[in-house]
């Protein structure tokens, strides 16, 4: 994905990979869909943190923070209940870089908040099984194609639930499909249609951390595997 460069461009600590969003609260950016299963009214926005209606979304090492700056007024309090926290492949490269994922979400679930994680394929995976498959066609079938591509976010999230584990927490890792991430059928650049996140409620109401493997959904019609494209993760 393309980041914005230059002297105006975010800082980013060496081994995570964020890109920058907008509000969830218009429809669009990281986790956006994820957010449906608490709803989004007024929503600001400061650095690197989202909050809505009393949960964050967390696209960044934002540092400290206890309040936010009202643009009408001095800073508000904010008490947040839930958090989602999104990781990029350079985020989850390796063991060591997922054991320090994992920490920071422990440390988080600590601090008393409910977590959803959304994760993506660790490292260049997506591009190593891309490379894969046009190797063996030249032409990869779409809908063969997304099966293979998806499989690169159940290996992360699958591995961050287990470090999560080791650490003494609960931690549930879901597929876009489980999730409930429905979106249209087509292959390669879906596009979500809608979000019934039954499991990911029943999850943090019995206390686990949830993960889910982002870039991937569910069309009900066809009741294929799709994916979303670059930066789906984000969606």
């Amino acid at each position: 994905d393309d980041a914005p460069q230059g002297p105006d461009a975010p800082h980013h600590s060496p081994q995570q990979q964020w890109d920058d969003h907008e509000c969830p609260h218009d429809g669009h950016g990281p986790a956006a869909d994820l957010l449906a299963l608490i709803g989004d009214v007024n929503c600001r926005v400061r650095g690197h943190e989202s909050i809505v209606r009393g949960a964050a979304v967390v696209h960044g090492d934002v540092g400290p923070q206890s309040a936010l700056q009202s643009p009408a007024g001095p800073a508000e309090e904010v008490v947040i209940a839930l958090r989602v926290m999104k990781f990029g492949g350079s985020s989850v490269a390796d063991a060591e870089s997922i054991k320090r994922v994992a920490k920071r979400i422990v440390d988080t679930r600590r601090a008393g908040h409910d977590v959803v994680v959304a994760v993506s394929a660790m490292g260049d995976t997506t591009d190593e099984l891309l490379d894969l498959a046009n190797e063996v066609a030249p032409i990869p079938a779409p809908r063969e194609l997304d099966m293979l591509l998806s499989s690169g976010e159940r290996i992360s999230m699958a591995l961050l639930a287990m470090a999560i584990h080791s650490m003494g927490f609960e931690a549930r890792s879901f597929t876009g499909s489980q999730a409930g991430m429905i979106t249209d059928s087509q292959h390669g650049a879906a596009r979500i249609v809608d979000v019934t996140p039954i499991r990911l409620r029943e999850a943090l109401d019995e206390g686990a951390i949830v993960i889910v493997a982002g870039f991937q959904g569910f069309n009900r019609d066809t009741r294929d595997i799709t994916t979303l494209g670059r930066g789906g993760s984000d969606t």
